[in-house]
């Protein structure tokens, strides 16, 4: 097939290119520099001489507490921008992907969230990108939506322009010798290459509709942090964040680890568990750090 991905520099859209290629496919990176999703006059041109047979949206405005301060940006990313690429898609008889998140959710459940859990964002990113969702499935009939957490992946986070949790505590435990982390907020930290792998699977099964794609298992930021650290055999002194020690602008969900019952009908595999996800991605890290090194 032939596959174009948006956001293809960006930590996840770069995994999902290598494992579109790695499946045998013809795969297109569409970054920035040649797409405005908020246009749909530049996705018709990225896409249409193209023709792709699927169409993967990884763009996204996702630095949480700017989106307070600037909804209109991000509503144009990541509810036009979706409809414009699904209505594309749909003109050229595409499927559409739509990579969305774990924030559409209140946080107020005491379990993992599944696809029939009402969402209830509690911030503009989350309100956005469930906008996002509903204009991508209203636009193309062979649209999936992958809600997901927690990325951390080898490829740097463009739009938020630093590294992920992971690389930021094990930077900070060498810096500085002592971190501290929150303790509140769980989620289900998950590996962008497990996830694109997944993304192959839902577009090569062609069956549409809404999945939750994660690394299996629930977390605190704390907790993840303890294992980032315990895996990379790093010393470090680890503190519990007291109650409004990082104050943000946004507010973020007490809890959103997610779970899924629809993966497994589609034949796609579930993701393994994140810890295991957690050291395999530490000695992709430092394979890639001595490869940098030569």
């Amino acid at each position: 097939m032939r596959i174009a991905v948006i956001g293809a520099p960006g930590q996840l859209g770069a995994d999902v290119v290598a494992a579109f290629e790695a499946a045998g496919h013809d795969v297109r990176g569409v970054g920035h520099d040649r797409i405005e999703v908020s246009s749909v006059e530049s996705v018709v041109a990225a896409l249409e001489p193209y023709r792709p047979h699927a169409v993967v949206n990884a763009a996204a405005f996702h630095r949480v507490d700017e989106c307070e301060n600037r909804p209109d940006v991000a509503f144009r990313v990541n509810a036009v921008g979706a409809w414009n690429v699904a209505a594309v898609a749909s003109r050229l008889r595409a499927a559409v992907v739509y990579i969305s998140t774990d924030y559409v959710f209140s946080g107020t459940s005491p379990r993992a969230y599944g696809e029939d859990d009402l969402p209830e964002p509690g911030n503009v990113y989350g309100i956005s990108k469930l906008a996002g969702e509903h204009a991508t499935r209203a636009a193309c009939t062979r649209a999936i939506v992958v809600r997901t957490s927690g990325l951390f992946g080898i490829h740097p986070c463009r739009d938020k322009g630093g590294p992920n949790f992971v690389d930021l505590m094990l930077k900070l435990a060498a810096q500085k010798g002592s971190v501290t982390v929150v303790s509140d907020e769980v989620l289900s930290p998950t590996y962008t290459r497990d996830l694109a792998r997944a993304v192959v699977g839902l577009v090569e099964s062609d069956k549409a509709g809404l999945y939750h794609v994660v690394n299996a298992g629930a977390v605190s930021w704390f907790d993840f942090a303890a294992a980032a650290f315990e895996e990379a055999g790093v010393k470090v002194e680890l503190r519990r964040a007291p109650p409004g020690a990082f104050p943000k602008k946004a507010p973020r969900p007490a809890n959103s680890s997610l779970r899924s019952s629809r993966l497994a009908k589609t034949g796609v595999e579930a993701l393994r568990p994140w810890r295991e996800a957690l050291r395999d991605y530490l000695a992709e890290r430092g394979n890639a750090a001595k490869k940098s090194a030569r």
